[in-house]
């Protein structure tokens, strides 16, 4: 490694603080750029800064901001959005993955009927870039099963989606798609979902859950003892790949017979056979985490 060629620009770029200029404590330099950049083809990045007076003396209409970056001063523009914000496009070099810069800020002061030039500096910054981000939810509320997508970059196959504390049934499209189920969580609530590779957590968003639903058809059943029949238990989306299993009860036991309920991965209902026991009345009570409660008559002659 040549340590003369890492060693003599670190050395110039102090000796540029110590020489562009001093800071007379009368602006405020704020970095608003993130330490971590998305990626992008286009390979431009936006690297803003806030400069505020912090004395009467400073002539906000002569507030200019400028930035050092590669050894080379660029002007920034003003952003329309506030007076305050300064904003420059910068074209990464091709096989860079980071960047060292700082601020310059130009202005001037009235003191006494005499107006003087300032200069301020900012303290060195850097970014890099991250090829592994998530944009966003592409719903913002959704019930318990229901299936939500998350776009982004950098997906990996064994990427997992947690939402609050619990990990959700996720499923691999691509690198730039990834989906989940609901879990069953308690609803009425907001959760952060999270996408974790099992190092490391990244932020996709917020989501809001809401009770699932199960229906039953028939509402409500009568049967004569040995009497087969069909009852279709349906959700709102579509099951996880390791399917939905429908907790059903009964007060009732001696007069209901039928197996235990679950809808395939990837489908939203499913047949169950029901057969007539001995002779009774009550009902089929389905009661889940997550999703609202169904209560299903049954006479048994």
């Amino acid at each position: 490694m040549n340590y003369r060629k890492i060693f003599l620009p670190l050395v110039a770029l102090l000796v540029s603080l110590l020489v562009s200029g001093c800071d007379y404590g009368d602006v405020k330099i704020t970095n608003l750029t993130p330490e971590t950049l998305a990626e992008n083809h286009s390979n431009v990045y936006t690297l803003s800064v806030s400069v505020k007076p912090k004395t009467k003396d400073v002539i906000n209409e002569s507030i200019r901001a400028n930035i050092v970056i590669d050894g080379e001063t660029f002007p920034m523009v003003q952003s329309p959005v506030s007076p305050d914000l300064f904003e420059f496009e910068y074209h990464l070099p091709a096989g860079r993955q980071d960047a060292s810069y700082y601020f310059l800020a130009d202005y001037q002061v009235e003191k006494r009927d005499f107006i003087k030039n300032r200069e301020a500096f900012s303290d060195i910054h850097s970014f890099k870039l991250v090829n592994r981000y998530a944009f966003s939810l592409d719903v913002t509320r959704a019930p318990v099963g229901a299936r939500v997508g998350v776009v982004g970059r950098g997906f990996k196959r064994n990427d997992r989606i947690m939402i609050g504390d619990m990990e959700a049934p996720t499923t691999y499209s691509s690198a730039n798609s990834i989906s989940f189920n609901v879990p069953p969580i308690e609803p009425g609530a907001n959760y952060l979902v999270q996408l974790t590779d099992g190092e490391s957590l990244l932020n996709v968003g917020t989501l809001r859950v809401d009770p699932g639903r199960i229906t039953v058809s028939p509402e409500s059943l009568t049967l004569i003892e040995g009497e087969r029949s069909i009852v279709v238990f349906s959700a709102q989306s579509k099951a996880p790949v390791e399917g939905l299993y429908i907790n059903v009860e009964t007060d009732i036991p001696d007069s209901i017979i039928m197996p235990e309920v679950v809808i395939p991965g990837g489908a939203r209902s499913v047949n169950v056979p029901i057969q007539g026991g001995v002779t009774g009345r009550g009902s089929l009570f389905i009661e889940m985490n997550g999703y609202e409660p169904v209560r299903v008559p049954v006479t048994v002659r």
